[in-house]
């Protein structure tokens, strides 16, 4: 199942509900607790959250026969970048969460963990309507990608209270040859951009993005070092063998599948300050890798040199 997708649209609308909010959160422990912004904050998070799941359990999960709990070893599908995008997912709405309780007057630390928590329960959530589903199952292996995403946010927030390695995703307009592969593509990712930029596991990436200047001041604030994941040529979740809707076979086993690994360069972007708070805001909870010059390394056993890679 394609939930990084799920995960994103959720970012985007908590982060437009918590905009304001999360614009003048406050940046130190506090010792007041404004009780009309806690309540607000509740709210929103409710709403926001309780309408998703319902969104989604409409939209998808009643398209599927219902099931008795069952668990699903999925850990070989996709070549597990659907693993990296579990752990993606939890971490970059951990962030946002965190913020808008601390602007209610929470302390740092208590927001750190309600904001993960809640982050944890959401995409716990899912697993279990998956559990219910005759079409997916229970995954423990999503579950541990949940776990990982989460504590990356938590861990470093009470340790350093800052993202020293933050977590990131990139996507590219991937084209496919010939028709057939196109045909297959639109099948399987969507056929307009959007979707495409969330639902194609060829063309995304996941990164951790090192902040070197936390560990070595001397170096730039703003330039992190980053190293990413990606898989391409998979035109199925785990062969390249598939069949159309009229039912008719086709095996393209002659194309392999391959991983990538990638190191690069980045922007901080929670390091750059403008005039304006909510601005200031999204860059720090964006985590969104920036295009630059990259080098890759494929299991196939070949280096390619990007001057700018997405």
């Amino acid at each position: 199942m394609i939930k990084p997708a799920l995960s994103a649209i959720l970012f985007s609308i908590l982060l437009l509900i918590a905009g304001p909010p999360i614009a003048g959160a406050q940046t130190e422990d506090s010792t007041h607790i404004d009780n009309k912004r806690l309540i607000t904050v509740a709210g929103a998070h409710a709403i926001t959250i309780g309408g998703t799941l319902v969104a989604l359990n409409q939209v998808w999960y009643k398209q599927y026969a219902k099931s008795s709990f069952h668990v699903k070893n999925d850990l070989g599908e996709w070549l597990q970048v659907d693993k990296f995008g579990h752990a993606y997912s939890a971490y970059s709405m951990a962030g946002p969460m965190a913020a808008t309780y601390q602007w209610s007057g929470l302390s740092r630390r208590t927001s750190v963990m309600l904001g993960s928590l809640e982050s944890f329960a959401v995409l716990s959530t899912i697993e279990m309507m998956d559990a219910y589903s005759a079409e997916w199952g229970f995954s423990d292996w999503d579950m541990a990608a949940n776990v990982f995403g989460t504590l990356l946010f938590a861990g470093q927030e009470l340790l350093w209270e800052e993202q020293r390695i933050q977590y990131k995703f990139s996507s590219r307009i991937r084209k496919y040859t010939p028709a057939l592969l196109e045909d297959r593509s639109k099948q399987v990712y969507g056929e307009n951009i959007a979707e495409r930029m969330l639902k194609d596991y060829n063309a995304q990436s996941y990164w951790l993005s090192v902040g070197i200047h936390s560990f070595y001041k001397p170096w730039p604030k703003w330039l992190n070092v980053a190293v990413g994941y990606g898989a391409d040529d998979m035109y199925g979740a785990y062969f390249n063998t598939w069949k159309d809707a009229n039912g008719k076979y086709y095996d393209k086993s002659d194309i392999h599948r391959y991983r990538q690994y990638f190191l690069s360069l980045d922007v901080n972007l929670a390091n750059i300050n403008t005039r304006y708070a909510f601005l200031n805001t999204v860059l720090d909870c964006l985590t969104i890798k920036v295009p630059a010059p990259t080098l890759e390394y494929t299991s196939q056993g070949k280096f390619i040199f990007h001057p700018l890679y997405y």
